[in-house]
Formats: C-alpha cells, sequence, structure tokens
C-alpha cells in the first residue's frame, strides 16, 4: 500500500532502458543491454567508456544512494537532511576522507585517472531522474568527481578497519576498571609498563610474547567521551562493516576437474545493496562480477582469464595518538617542545539552519578526529596509511591482470582497506595473497593508543615491503580459505596486528572443504548457506553438565537454522554469559567489552568477534569457578520459540534511521522484512547478533553471494540480498531476494553471444556532437 501511494503521489521514476541517446563525455558508442534481473551487459568501443557505462547504469539505478554515499565522504549530508547530519559532517570534515581524496589524484596514474573521471562523468549522466528519496527529502543531486570514487574507499577503510575502535574500547576498561580488568578480558596484553619491542613479532615463534601496554588512562577523559557524542549519528549514514568468507577449491578436489572459487562478503544488512552486479566488455578487455556502488570495479567476479572474491584482511593500519594542543589551538607538543599544525577552517553547509565552521587541525601523525575542548588539552589524533597521499591500483585495476604474476604485480599499490584475495585462473591454479599496506611501528603495537608527544613513538617513514605480506600459490591441500581469521598464524611472518575474527567461521569451512574431492557449484552453493556453529562444539561438554538443561538443547545439532529451538536456548545462553563474563571483570566498562561502540561508526566494536573464544578458554581452564553462572545464565536462557522467529532480519534503507515520521514512512516504503532468520556470528551464513542486545535483527548478513566455475564461467553464480535498482516501485528492487534467501543465484553473460542472447533491453548511447 504504501509502495503505491508513493507511485501515485510522485509517479514511477523508472530508468530509460531502451532507445538511443546522445550523451557528453563519452568516446565511442555504448551499448547496454540489461537481462531479466535488471543486470546490465555493458558493451563499449573504448575502456574509457566501460568505466562511463559502468557510472551511468550506477546512476540510473542507485541514484539515492550514490548521493549518500559521497555525501558522507565529504561531509556534507546536513545540508540535505539538516541540522540531525551536523555530527556526521564534523567527523567526514575532521578525518577528511574527500581532503585526502583530492590529494591522492595527483598521484594515480593517468589510466586510472581517466576511468575515475569517465566513471563520476556516467554517474552525472545517468542520474537524470531524481530518486523519489530525493522528493521526500527535498535538495538536489550533488555532482559526482573523480576524488568521491577514492574518498568513499577510504570511507570504507575506516569502517573496514579493525583496531582503531578496540583500542578505544581497551582503553575505556583501562580508564573505567583497572590494568587487571583489561588482563582478564583481552589475551593480546602483558601488563609490564611502556612497550619497547620491534615493531614485527620475532621471527622465531617461541621467543614471541604479546605485547604491552601504555597506561594513558588518565589523559583521555572527557577527549573520548565527545569522540564517541560527536559520532554517533554516523553508522545512520555510514553503515557497518563486519567480516567475509571466501575460498578457492583446485581442480584435484572437483567433480569437474576445474577450480571453484567462493566469496560472500559480511556488511551490514541495507537496501538498496552495497553491491551491483554488472559484465563490461571491450575489443581488449572484459569482466563481469560484483562492483560496489561507487566506483568503477568489480570487486568479486572474473574476467576469463582469473577470477577472484574478497574478505577484511583486518591488517592493524591505524593507530591513535592522545595530543595535547596549545592554548591557541595551532600546535601540539612534540618531546620537550611543540609542532606546528595544519589548521583548515572547513563551512558546512546546513539545511534549515546557519552554517557550521569545523576547525580542523591536522598533526604530523594524522588529523585530529575528537573535538578540541576548551577545558582540556587532550585530543586524539588519527594515523592511518589510507589517509596519506600513496599511488593506488590494486582493486582498481584487478582485472586487467591475466596471472598470478600480473595480479601480484597490480597489487603491489593498494594503501586503502586491506584484504584476502583468493584466486584461481584457467590453467588450475589457486592462490591467496593479503593485500594492503601495513606500517611499521617504532614502539609498541598499536594496541592503545600513544603519546603523539613521545618521540619514539609512530610510524617508520617505509612500511611492510609487499613481499613481506602473506600469500600462497597452489598448496599441496587443494583449497585456501579466510574468514577474517589470523592469517598467518600467530608468532608465523611479520606482525600485521592482533584483532582479528574467532576462527569459528574458517574453521567449518576447513573442515568442509577437506572432507570431499567431488565439490561442484551446487555443493559450494550449499556450503555458504551452512548454519554449523563450530563454538557449540567445544562448549557443549561444559552445557551439558549443568542441571536441568532443557531437552532442544541437549539434543541440538549445533545447526542454528531459523526453524531450531535449541538455536534459541543457545544463542541466549552464549550472549548471557558472554555479558557475565563481562560484568564480573570489568563491572564499570563491561557493556564496551560485549561490542558497545565507543564511537558509533559501526553498531559495535570488533572485540565482540572475539568474545566466545574468550569464554571458552575461561570454562577450560575455570569451569568450576563459573559453574553457578553458566547455571544462571540457562535458566534465563529458557526459550521455546525457534531461533528465527525471535530473531528476525529487517533491511532496511539507510533513510530510516533518520527517526522521526521520515524514518517511519521510509521504513514502509522502502524496507524487506521482517523475515526468519537463522545463523549467527560463527556461522558460515554469518547473521549475527550483539550480546547486548540478542534478539534484535541481525547486524551483518551475506551482503553478496558469489561462485565462480572456473574456466566454465556460465556456470557460475550471483546473488544480493535485494536487487539491482534502487527504486521499489521497480521490479528488480527485490526480485534477488527470494534466491538469497533459498541460497541461489543467477548467471551473468560474459561472452557477447551470452550478452545479446540474455537481453530483455537495449539502450545506445553515442557521444555528444560539441556544441
Amino acid at each position: 500500500m504504501f509502495r503505491f501511494l508513493l507511485g501515485q503521489l510522485f509517479g514511477r521514476r523508472l530508468s530509460t532502458g531502451t532507445g538511443t541517446m546522445c550523451l557528453p563525455g563519452l568516446v565511442g558508442k555504448l551499448i547496454i543491454r540489461r537481462d531479466r534481473h535488471g543486470i546490465p551487459l555493458i558493451e563499449a568501443e573504448h575502456d574509457r567508456d566501460e568505466a562511463f557505462g559502468i557510472g551511468f547504469c550506477q546512476g540510473q539505478d542507485r541514484a539515492f544512494q550514490l548521493e549518500i554515499l559521497h555525501r558522507v565522504a565529504r561531509g556534507s549530508v546536513a545540508e540535505l537532511i539538516g541540522p540531525a547530519a551536523v555530527p556526521v559532517d564534523r567527523l567526514a570534515r575532521r578525518i577528511g576522507f574527500y581532503r585526502s581524496a583530492r590529494e591522492q589524484l595527483a598521484l594515480i596514474d593517468s589510466d586510472l585517472r581517466d576511468n575515475l573521471d569517465a566513471y563520476a562523468a556516467g554517474v552525472n549522466a545517468g542520474r537524470s531522474i531524481v530518486p523519489h528519496e530525493m522528493a521526500l527529502v527535498g535538495g538536489t543531486l550533488a555532482p559526482w568527481d573523480a576524488a568521491d570514487c577514492l574518498a568513499i574507499a577510504k570511507v570504507l577503510s575506516f569502517k573496514l578497519a579493525a583496531n582503531w575502535d578496540a583500542e578505544l574500547m581497551r582503553l575505556k576498561v583501562l580508564t573505567s576498571d583497572g590494568p587487571d580488568a583489561l588482563r582478564a578480558i583481552d589475551h593480546t596484553f602483558a601488563l609490564s609498563g611502556a612497550s619497547r619491542e620491534s615493531p614485527l613479532f620475532p621471527a622465531s615463534p617461541g621467543a614471541a610474547r604479546p605485547p604491552a601496554i601504555d597506561p594513558l588512562g588518565a589523559l583521555v577523559g572527557q577527549a573520548v567521551d565527545r569522540l564517541a557524542q560527536d559520532m554517533m549519528e554516523f553508522l545512520k549514514w555510514a553503515g557497518g562493516g563486519s567480516g567475509s568468507n571466501n575460498w578457492a577449491i583446485a581442480p584435484t578436489r572437483t567433480k569437474t576437474g576445474r577450480p571453484i572459487l567462493a566469496n560472500d562478503p559480511h556488511l551490514d544488512a541495507s537496501l538498496p545493496s552495497h553491491w551491483y552486479l554488472v559484465a563490461t566488455r571491450t575489443p581488449g578487455h572484459a569482466v563481469a562480477g560484483a562492483s560496489l556502488v561507487g566506483g568503477p570495479v568489480v570487486l568479486a567476479g572474473h574476467n576469463g582469464h582469473i577470477g577472484w572474491g574478497l574478505t577484511a584482511g583486518l591488517i592493524d593500519n591505524t593507530d591513535l595518538f592522545v595530543e595535547e594542543v596549545d592554548a591557541q589551538r595551532q600546535q601540539v607538543r612534540f618531546g620537550s617542545g611543540w609542532q606546528d599544525c595544519r589548521v583548515i577552517e572547513e563551512t558546512i553547509a546546513v539545511k534549515g539552519a546557519s552554517a557550521v565552521v569545523e576547525r580542523v587541525l591536522i598533526t604530523p601523525r594524522g588529523p585530529v578526529i575528537s573535538p578540541i575542548l576548551a577545558d582540556t588539552p587532550q585530543s586524539i589524533s588519527l594515523c592511518a596509511v589510507w589517509l596519506q597521499p600513496a599511488k593506488v591500483r590494486g582493486l582498481f585495476t584487478l582485472s586487467k591482470a591475466r596471472n598470478w604474476e600480473s595480479l601480484r604485480t597490480e597489487c603491489r599499490f593498494w594503501p586503502v582497506a586491506a584484504q584476502n584475495l583468493a584466486y584461481a585462473d584457467t590453467t588450475g591454479a589457486i592462490g591467496w595473497q593479503m593485500i594492503g599496506a601495513a606500517p611499521l611501528r617504532k614502539k609498541g603495537h598499536g594496541l592503545l593508543p600513544m603519546l603523539g608527544a613521545d618521540p619514539e613513538a609512530g610510524w617508520y617513514e617505509s612500511g611492510l615491503p609487499f613481499e613481506e605480506l602473506p600469500h600462497r600459490l597452489s598448496p599441496s591441500c587443494g583449497w585456501i580459505a579466510t574468514a577474517n581469521n589470523r592469517q598467518p598464524p600467530e608468532g608465523q611472518g611479520p606482525y600485521l596486528g592482533s584483532d582479528f575474527i574467532d576462527g569459528y567461521r574458517a574453521t567449518t569451512i576447513a573442515v568442509a572443504l577437506e572432507s570431499r574431492h567431488d565439490w561442484d557449484i551446487a555443493s559450494t552453493m550449499r556450503l555458504q548457506m551452512d548454519q554449523y556453529t563450530a563454538a557449540w562444539n567445544e562448549l557443549r561438554p561444559f552445557v551439558l553438565a549443568l542441571e536441568d538443561v532443557p531437552p532442544e538443547l541437549r539434543t541440538w545439532d549445533g545447526i542454528a537454522s531459523a526453524d531450531s529451538r535449541g538455536a534459541t536456548v543457545y544463542e541466549l545462553w552464549l550472549t548471557s554469559m558472554i555479558r557475565r563474563v563481562a560484568k564480573r571483570f570489568a563491572p564499570k566498562s563491561w557493556e564496551w567489552v560485549v561490542g558497545k561502540s565507543l564511537t558509533a561508526l559501526t553498531p559495535y566494536n570488533f572485540g565482540c568477534f572475539r568474545r566466545t573464544s574468550h569464554l571458552v578458554g575461561l570454562l577450560r581452564t575455570q569451569a568450576d569457578a563459573w559453574r553457578e553462572e553458566m547455571q544462571a545464565a540457562l535458566r534465563e536462557a529458557n526459550h521455546s520459540l525457534p531461533w528465527g522467529e525471535v530473531r528476525q532480519l529487517v533491511i532496511r534503507h539507510p533513510l530510516t534511521r533518520a527517526g522521526g515520521w521520515l524514518g517511519w514512512l521510509m521504513g514502509k516504503m522502502f524496507n524487506l522484512g521482517p523475515v526468519p532468520c537463522g545463523g549467527d556470528a560463527d556461522v558460515i551464513n554469518q547473521a549475527a547478533v550483539l550480546p547486548l542486545a540478542p534478539l534484535a535483527p541481525a547486524i551483518n548478513i551475506a551482503s553478496m553471494r558469489m561462485v565462480l566455475d572456473v574456466g566454465a564461467w556460465q556456470n557460475s553464480r550471483w546473488v544480493l540480498p535485494g536487487g539491482q535498482s534502487g527504486n521499489p516501485l521497480s521490479p528488480h528492487y527485490d526480485d534477488l531476494f527470494p534466491l538469497w534467501q533459498r541460497g541461489e543465484g543467477v548467471p551473468i553473460a560474459f561472452t557477447l553471444e551470452e550478452m545479446r542472447t540474455a537481453a530483455v533491453a537495449t539502450l545506445e548511447l553515442s557521444p555528444r556532437a560539441p556544441a
């Protein structure tokens, strides 16, 4: 009814899919065919027009999503939404996503710059029809430029950096509950004063020891609290991130003798999807797969020679520093003196109110991201590899690679979000390469904020050489897999970080891949839907030893399916125990221990994804000491309804988080769900819940699934939890959602013959002659 009303009031606003157009910005003719799911199949005469075509199609289908993405990156959401979005813009201006992107443009190669310019021109041309959201909120679409693509990549890097928010969580525990509490809830620490260790772990696993804490607690106080307050609106517009799965199976383990590659990135449940399916073809290049909205690059797909897919690598590439700012707010302390800072005054336009001026202070380490307060000299600065001017290629140019060697060459320059890149090619090779710049620290391991005034803190000018990043090619076991777990094992290789996610998903994948030699596309897609929680195998003996264990749990098989009553009892027991452990060790800061976001950049901090393994470790050594708590948690978890009924899934439009009448109306018009949902944070088919709110809708899901039949590409499948279009009146707004729920997918035409056969609509674009 609400969507019908939307159409009656504002029209259907469907984009043009057939006919001809003459547009500025094109070099030659461009043919855009659409298949029955609205997936564009682009044929271009020039590589530059390929990028234009992707931008044009995304502009047609995702106009408002693109608007929000680049306004978040630029810090101009308040111009569209009003005063409620001022904190979002303040943060974005202080961090400087767009400012950094403009500086980086001067360093990128000309071919990439041409593609980014063409993509932006395509976006601007494609957004000729004003989307429904703009009609509801008012305002005009702001034009795109090449820097927006880089800025959005930096926002994603910020969200997927799994350490800096954990640094603040640790600092909160340290300042609120003391060093013993931090030692108890975080096994990565040995509290022995300031660390003087090498920035790399010792080569010998036996010689490795955990990093130490610099006790900065008394210095931060209000700066941390105000930083949290200023960021509370960011999630509504930027969204959150979590993890992903990918794996590659060698020909020796498949039914066909061809490699198989699978990928399912986990992001917040948002509509329209984070991803956009597309295929492109030029005389010298072709690619098919899933692109992230906001750029002309396929991040999970193939080019006819190689296939690839990504998971977050979680390299610790950000550090926080406590800065002492002088009274004039122009310098910060360094050693016994002061260092000059770059000072910028940013003017933020606000809809319905006066403009706001944000004074930005950029220290030699990086921008001050906390408010500079009149009543305290302490502020917090952010040092990040993705804010530093550097050449970038990597995922932007990955589709040009034809083999393992050329892929590694393209990936040498990727100073953005670190990724685990799974690889397979038509020769039968499979591989894994971690990509992303990793800093070398002069002191410590970046697990807590350091003192900016300390001359011995900070990073060396050169980071870890690309050659030292872990990688494997065609291992003898016949498979590779990553799931945001530690890669390689602790104590082996260079130090890349400590804030990786529990390895339960990785374990389940590894056990499955090792178990058979007849994998095919169907069985691989079934594995992506697996809901077995490996943590239950470790926790079962402790639970079954308790009194009055409900029969649903006593006979439970560990599969957290939507129709399982045992899963309900287990999930409620587990989250209750995680809360109880945190409350005992850190009574003042326990909420942050179990995932409360100190910053609200995401709905959680990454520490929440290590709580299960922490609980397992406690019970293995201290089960008797926790028996009473386990028994109480079991009584609390007594619930008779299936897991999918008590915890459901709602895929939300970002404007629904605005609250008030607008948020309510947007939810009615744009959301999908609620629908029953199984899974948890530890299963392959992730649908994570927070210990703070275990019955709230799932916070992260498989935002896209892909399975590649390498060499027989026509058998490959993709799916989104929604559809290609962001227009709720389009048939392609949610037509892929039932397939996503069932674990099915759709092909993407790749050859020119396949494109022509699959086409149900064709639009021809030609260059507009100069006036």
